[in-house]
């Protein structure tokens, strides 16, 4: 009977010990999942950060200082630096004069423009169905420097900006 009895002992002895183990692994696992996703967004593009003033660097827009930024997303697509960054803004009515002008934002995202909006947002590794691409309008000319491409649009429906910079 003893014998029985230190078989059970020893039986769940070994089953808690394995349950204390499992447990401390995947806190484990998590923590470096933590680790990696946190070493992976700080090596993703130090020098960036969502200043929207990087835009006047960049391209030499004036930027009023109270805009707010809503959502800035980024992604190196290349060896060499090249990256696709997304910008959706936010302005004040008051500001929205020169470049930002709502009524000089009337092209209906198509084409060629439609084509480098999604794959700008891809590299940028927006999620699908967090920009509505059939409801932007944007500038008609696109800013080109070199190979560089900045496109502006504007969603009319929350009234936000996009802006999809592609740097090559």
């Amino acid at each position: 009977m003893s014998e029985v009895r230190s078989t059970r002992i020893a039986a769940v002895v070994a089953g808690v010990l394995l349950l204390v183990i499992a447990v401390l692994v995947v806190g484990a696992v998590r923590g470096a999942g933590a680790a990696v996703e946190e070493i992976a967004r700080a090596e993703r593009s130090p020098a960036l950060g969502d200043d929207p003033q990087e835009l006047h660097e960049s391209w030499g827009i004036d930027v009023p200082h109270d805009t707010r930024v809503v959502s800035h997303r980024y992604g190196e697509v290349g060896p060499h630096g090249e990256r696709d960054e997304v910008w959706e803004l936010d302005l004040p009515a008051a500001e929205r004069t020169g470049l930002w002008l709502p009524e000089e934002f009337t092209a209906p995202l198509a084409g060629a423009d439609r084509t480098t909006a999604e794959s700008v947002a891809a590299g940028a590794a927006v999620p699908n169905g967090d920009l509505d691409f059939e409801s932007l309008t944007c500038k008609e000319e696109l800013v080109q420097r070199g190979e560089d491409v900045l496109l502006a649009c504007i969603d009319p429906s929350v009234e936000e900006y996009v802006l999809f910079e592609r740097f090559v």
